[in-house]
């Protein structure tokens, strides 16, 4: 048996390939390969949804109410006090707004409708119990009774009850209270409690229609001079190192008593038709 291998022949390019064999028959050619495929189409994603809308504004807050009407001013009698006037009324609705004050009328020699800060009635009083309170100096009001109480450190600038003053009381309870001078006038009694250590520093003076009282009962109460010009005067340094200054007593009567250890360092000075104790 013989065989027959025919030429090869090799295209570059266009990659024919021929062959013969088995009595020079053809071969039949290569099939083309087949095209690529398409690639699919990307999927979209879906929209993002829309962001829901805000809630609705605030609401609207209510208008102020109006204001009263001014109460009317009457003026008071001759000689004696006007009467207060009253505010209007407020007018309804939010937040409403008062009305206007009336201006208070004055009587013919008399006072405006209202007392003076501190008053209730006849008498007036200041608390300074707290501690370095009423650092300014307190003067008593005409016309009225007066009280003052003065706490530790308190009362530095003093403390006066004035001519026009009636009954006045003074008391300086606290350590050091009532620094500045302390002035006892008025056309009634007047008495003067200086019961903290080193209170009343600076002295007691003054004159009254009635009677004029100073205890000095704290340890070095009183340490300024003392004088007195009233029908009576009295002064106890009971405390001691009491009454450091000088005491002088103008008076029908004058009674000093320095029963305080150490008390009374300054001179006694007494002019009075009646002198009783340590003058």
């Amino acid at each position: 048996m013989r065989f027959f291998i025919g030429s090869l022949t090799l295209v570059v390019g266009s990659f024919a390939l021929t062959s013969a064999c088995s009595g020079g028959g053809n071969s039949g050619g290569f099939g083309k390969a087949g095209g690529a495929g398409t690639a699919g189409a990307a999927v979209t994603g879906g929209s993002s949804g829309a962001g829901g809308s805000g809630g609705s504004v605030a609401g609207t807050g209510g208008d102020a109410g109006t204001g009263g009407t001014a109460g009317a001013a009457t003026g008071g009698a001759s000689g004696s006090s006007g009467a207060g006037t009253t505010g209007g009324t407020a007018g309804a609705g939010g937040s409403s707004q008062g009305g206007d004050a009336g201006e208070p009328s004055i009587g013919a020699g008399g006072m405006g409708g209202g007392g003076p800060d501190n008053c209730t009635g006849d008498k007036c009083t200041f608390d300074c119990t707290a501690q370095d309170s009423c650092g300014d100096r307190i003067e008593c009001p005409e016309g009225f009774d007066c009280e003052v109480n003065c706490g530790q450190g308190s009362c530095a600038g003093g403390v006066a009850c004035t001519p026009g003053t009636n009954a006045c009381n003074i008391n300086c309870e606290g350590q050091n209270s009532c620094g500045g001078q302390v002035t006892c006038g008025g056309n009634e009694d007047c008495n003067v409690n200086c019961n903290g250590q080193g209170s009343c520093r600076t002295g007691v003076d003054g004159g009254s229609g009635g009677t004029i009282t100073v205890n000095c009962t704290g340890p070095q109460s009183c340490d300024g001079n003392v004088t007195g010009n009233a029908n009576n005067v009295r002064v106890f340094c009971n405390g001691q190192n009491a009454c450091g200054g000088d005491i002088n007593c103008n008076a029908g009567t004058c009674e000093v008593r320095c029963n305080g250890q150490d008390a009374c360092d300054g001179n006694v000075n007494c002019n009075a038709g009646n002198a009783q104790g340590d003058c």
